[in-house]
């Protein structure tokens, strides 16, 4: 009876194996060759993507770089990334120079894979502020950063949604409709921060480096000057002082920081210009989990900064 048991045990064993090789394994299969796999480069591209993609079925929205990095200036691909691009069906960048390597990485090794990018290749109209032409950010550098701006980040995800419904027909009505449905909201966000602003009484500040510059051409700031004329670059003591006397001499109200950097140089060129400190947000980056609506309610976080450190 024992030898009988173990035989029969055998048996169900084999069968077990058999059922995993043959039927057990078609559901994942079939399962990724329905999905689309859609990398996006940067934190607000996946940020505008996964609104875009919102409630369609058989896509999958992951990120590329962290999502607390930032602006990817300087960054060098890794391993892990070459991974990922190798198996994106479609990557998504913002483009304008920010993000160029992924997009370059990704045409190296995925000849056919389908490239959609989010920026307006030349967003320049012909109108920059003081600070703009001063540090030559009227090229790419200021057009890289069209995120910051809820006015061009509506256009942003336009394109997106066009371009992913190119890239996957058969989602092509869902994609464009939830693009506008998310658009105008951005535009509604954009004239909120414009009113607000055409309300205060001095718009003119010192900013972290130029992420803001069309922001601020958008909704009418005025950028008086810049602590970082070069990302990544600390001005030197020379150039701090230079700043405060560029602050005081354009009776700047505040000295603006954003979170992905340390505030100290902000807060000594404002102590030495006798002016308020306060730190806005371009959505460069953000946690890991954040929602849908993370965007909005953080460009209204910094509606609320501005209205208490450059109004009365």
């Amino acid at each position: 009876m024992a030898g009988r048991r173990i035989i029969i045990c055998a048996i169900c064993v084999a069968a077990l194996a058999t059922a995993l090789a043959t039927g057990g394994c078609r559901k994942p299969t079939e399962r990724s060759e329905n999905t689309v796999s859609i990398v996006c480069s940067m934190f607000p591209i996946w940020l505008f993507t996964r609104n875009v993609t919102r409630d369609v079925p058989g896509v999958s929205v992951s990120l590329l770089l962290p999502a607390t990095l930032g602006c990817p200036h300087d960054y060098v691909v890794t391993p892990t990334d070459i991974r990922r691009l190798e198996k994106a069906d479609i990557l998504v960048v913002s483009g304008s120079g920010l993000d160029d390597f992924a997009a370059d990485q990704y045409r190296n090794l995925r000849p056919a894979g389908k490239l959609v990018i989010a920026s307006e290749a030349d967003g320049d109209d012909g109108h920059h502020n003081d600070h703009a032409h001063e540090h030559g950010h009227t090229g790419n550098e200021a057009e890289a950063h069209q995120f910051a701006s809820p006015k061009r980040a509506a256009e942003m995800v336009r394109r997106i949604g066009a371009g992913l419904a190119e890239a996957d027909p058969r989602n092509a009505e869902r994609y464009t409709r939830n693009a506008e449905t998310y658009a105008r909201r951005l535009i509604a966000l954009h004239e909120d921060l414009r009113k607000a602003v055409s309300a205060l009484p001095n718009t003119r500040h010192i900013t972290q480096h130029s992420v803001f510059d069309l922001l601020a051409q958008d909704i009418g700031l005025n950028i008086v000057g810049v602590i970082q004329a070069h990302a990544g670059h600390d001005p030197s003591a020379q150039e701090v002082m230079a700043l405060v006397e560029k602050a005081k001499s354009a009776r700047a109200a505040a000295v603006m920081t954003e979170p992905q950097y340390p505030p100290k140089l902000g807060r000594t060129i404002a102590r030495e210009a006798g002016i308020r400190t306060g730190v806005l947000d371009p959505v460069a980056g953000g946690p890991e989990d954040a929602q849908l609506d993370y965007y909005e309610e953080t460009m209204r976080a910094n509606l609320r900064t501005l209205q208490e450190v450059l109004g009365p």
